[in-house]
């Protein structure tokens, strides 16, 4: 593979927004993600336009539900790029509900097909869920192994959008970036923990047999407005450069907020009676790039565990 460096100075030839006038669409404007990417995006200088199907959102959030069969270019005519946020990823929703397929895997790949014909560039946000977790590290060109509905849903919705692309004669138009577990200070149980942990004597429980690999909401942002201004079709991996278990991210969070790590309880999820859908022997990816045209492909920065750990820090003050 490729260095980084490398990769980027090659991308800055096919910078697409130099002047950051470029309206960028956030569909899930309302969601953890968008909302923050969002206000990134802002804070860097472009314009954007966050939407949300709720009906009691709040300005400057627009209505928008991928379910409406009408393209409201009231909304659309001023974006340029839309990342594509919304969808169903309950995983029991889209065990149970067979509503979640049709949305996912229909609305969604519909939704692109309208954005694509209009001339727009479109990054479809994507799961680590789409491998099966057997093997270390899978890189973007590495074929998928969904096991679980949620994680056969997105790579079906991956393959139809990818489809519609060459079909449509735009798929130097299309970026699908698939990310590894997102830690907030708001993610549960993270934020019991927190909770837990600023106070005296404080104790808890966590699963040594759950594994992630975590990364923060600025990691996501950073990568996200990067693949942004220096465009290349293709497949994004962004990830933690590691896998942990939840019990190993709690000592470390206990340490951060000098409790020390007798304080974090080590405990097995099947004992405790949690039912876990999906228990992966691995989490993370190989955070790179492959380009759809030419299989060229490179390494990317991946998210530090201790980075996680600062911005959960900081969030709570």
């Amino acid at each position: 593979m490729r260095s980084v460096t490398v990769l980027l100075i090659r991308l800055k030839q096919n910078f697409l927004i130099g002047s950051n006038k470029v309206n960028i669409g956030i569909v899930g404007g309302d969601g953890v993600v968008g909302a923050y990417l969002g206000k990134h995006l802002e804070a860097s200088g472009f314009e954007i336009t966050l939407t949300s199907r709720r009906t009691n959102r709040l300005a400057p959030l627009k209505f928008f539900d991928l379910e409406d069969s009408a393209f409201e270019d009231r909304i659309w005519e001023q974006v340029g790029l839309v990342v594509l946020l919304a969808g169903i990823n309950d995983y029991r929703i889209c065990r149970e509900d067979c509503n979640s397929d049709l949305i996912n895997c229909y609305y969604v790949p519909e939704f692109v097909k309208k954005c694509l014909l209009r001339g727009k560039r479109v990054i479809y946000v994507s799961s680590n869920s789409i491998f099966d977790g057997s093997f270390p590290m899978p890189e973007p060109h590495h074929q998928p192994t969904p096991r679980i509905d949620y994680a056969r849903q997105k790579y079906t919705t991956e393959r139809m959008i990818t489809g519609l692309a060459r079909q449509l004669d735009a798929l130097d138009r299309l970026a699908i970036v698939r990310l590894s577990k997102i830690i907030t200070a708001k993610t549960a149980p993270i934020n019991r923990w927190v909770e837990t942990l600023t106070q005296p004597d404080a104790m808890v429980e966590a699963f040594s047999d759950f594994v992630v690999s975590p990364i923060s909401l600025g990691y996501v942002a950073e990568r996200l407005t990067e693949t942004i201004m220096c465009w290349q079709a293709g497949i994004y991996h962004f990830s933690g450069d590691q896998d942990v278990s939840y019990y190993e991210l709690a000592v470390l969070l206990a340490e951060r907020l000098e409790q020390g790590s007798a304080c974090v309880i080590n405990v097995d999820s099947s004992a405790k009676g949690f039912a876990i859908e999906f228990k992966p022997k691995f989490s993370g990816l190989m955070s790179g790039f492959s380009n759809f045209f030419t299989q060229e492909s490179a390494r990317l920065p991946s998210c530090s565990v201790e980075r996680v750990i600062d911005e959960i820090v900081i969030a709570n003050g």
